[in-house]
């Protein structure tokens, strides 16, 4: 039995022997309801984080309690006074009000934070001739507006109307100043418990991007230790039969194991070139250098560029260029790495057939369009637009177990943003895939 309880036996028992006066029993009754309300009340917000619960509940006793007509909680919002809490009439036409510019009750409350309460609103003076005329229209004759206060500053504003004239008394004011508190507290917590709410749901996201991060660093370690020492090795080992002679004098022997000498040191030099690419993208420190070239002198540079990644021409290669191209002023280095990326795509996932490499001009447009298109393996349609992610490995690429780190696609994706430009895939397994992008005639 708590301490209210107590005191309410204890005054029935006093009341069973002797009888007390009419009007004290009033009294004694409505404390007990008024203390019972509070007591549910600092329940409720102990147990509770639904703010409009709270508030819609402290509205209704608070009605209750004083025999009001309606009662509104009203709370900051910027520069507004917005409804959060409603209970019995009044207030309808007006669901939010300027807290600076407007006139009515609760703007003043909150902005001079102090209670306002007004036996007969008429023969206030105070108050405009509008605005007496709108709340009289709504059938309202007594208001009391109390602050709600959090961190020292009004927070919003309990309104109490009724219909009949009355003089609030100094323990209504008590009541409704103690039903404000209790606003003000659950408001509080109900923020707290949102901000809290907002954090841990924050940490767990970076918790889950930390773990994704950490995955993405120990494969991106382990595709690139696979990467760097497969062609290293074979680059070491064709130098060492180099070295000790066992080749013999055969130039022609030779100059074989030198070509696949260089193959691959193209290879590392391609895949650290990505690395480093990737590392300046995500720092964002990519720019871009801007020089006009022909396209003439860029399909060169890509023809010795596969005949190096495939000196043996187990595929066939060819650039088909339209005549008379404009020249194009672009980043020359970022756009060479674009097109050695795809071709070198192309010659990892085409074990026969061909390469082919096209440059239109697209002079409705002022862009050129290059397309790189091969015999090779094929991408799944659901895979399109993920062969653009870092370290993605598609289905195809897996079986066929001729994946790599997953980054020059990517780098093209990043590249062709930075340039003004669009790319495209079309792509069938089994026959083949064509990568197409566009380029402005010049970056601005």
């Amino acid at each position: 039995m708590d301490v209210l309880q107590e005191l309410s036996q204890s005054l029935l028992n006093l009341n069973s022997g002797h009888t007390l006066p009419v009007v004290l029993q009033r009294m004694l009754a409505q404390k007990t309801r008024e203390l019972n309300a509070l007591t549910a009340i600092n329940r409720i917000v102990a147990s509770s984080h639904d703010r409009e619960t709270l508030l819609s509940r402290i509205a209704a006793e608070a009605k209750n309690l004083l025999a009001l007509d309606g009662v509104a909680i009203r709370l900051v919002d910027g520069s507004r006074l917005v409804r959060a809490a409603h209970a019995g009439s009044g207030e309808r036409a007006r669901p939010s009000v300027e807290i600076d510019k407007e006139e009515s009750l609760s703007a003043t409350t909150v902005r001079e934070d102090r209670t306002i309460a007004i036996k007969n609103l008429s023969d206030d003076a105070a108050l405009s001739a509008r605005y007496r005329e709108r709340l009289s229209r709504q059938g309202c004759r007594s208001v009391i507006c109390l602050p709600l206060r959090a961190a020292g500053r009004a927070i919003g504003a309990l309104v109490g109307l009724s219909g009949k004239e009355r003089e609030f008394q100094p323990d209504e004011v008590d009541l409704m100043t103690a039903l404000a508190d209790q606003a003000a507290i659950a408001l509080e917590k109900s923020i707290l418990f949102e901000e809290t709410k907002v954090k841990s749901d924050e940490l767990k996201r970076m918790g889950k991007e930390f773990e994704q991060a950490r995955r993405a660093k120990a494969k991106f370690i382990s595709a690139v230790s696979h990467e760097l020492r497969t062609p290293l090795q074979v680059i070491i080992g064709y130098a060492d039969l180099l070295k000790d002679g066992i080749v013999g004098d055969s130039k022609k022997e030779q100059g074989r194991l030198l070509r696949i000498i260089l193959q691959n040191a193209e290879i590392l030099d391609r895949l650290i070139g990505n690395v480093l690419a990737l590392t300046k993208a995500e720092v964002n420190k990519t720019v871009l250098d801007v020089s006009t070239v022909e396209i003439e002198e860029v399909m060169d540079h890509i023809r010795g560029f596969a005949r190096r990644i495939d000196p043996g021409a187990r595929r066939k290669f060819s650039c088909v260029m339209e005549s008379d191209l404009p020249p194009i002023a672009t980043d020359v280095a970022k756009l060479d790495a674009i097109l050695q990326n795809l071709v070198g795509n192309a010659c990892k996932f085409t074990l026969e057939g061909g390469i082919e490499v096209r440059v239109a001009n697209l002079s409705n447009r002022n862009r050129l369009e290059f397309s790189v298109a091969d015999t090779g393996i094929g991408i799944e349609e659901g895979e399109r637009e993920k062969i653009f992610e870092e370290f993605y490995q598609g289905k195809e690429a897996q079986a066929t177990n001729r994946t790599g780190v997953g980054l020059g696609l990517s780098i093209v994706k990043k590249y062709l943003s930075l340039m003004q430009g669009e790319i495209r895939v079309d792509s069938r397994l089994g026959k083949g895939t064509t990568f197409t992008f566009t380029l402005p005639y010049s970056i601005p």
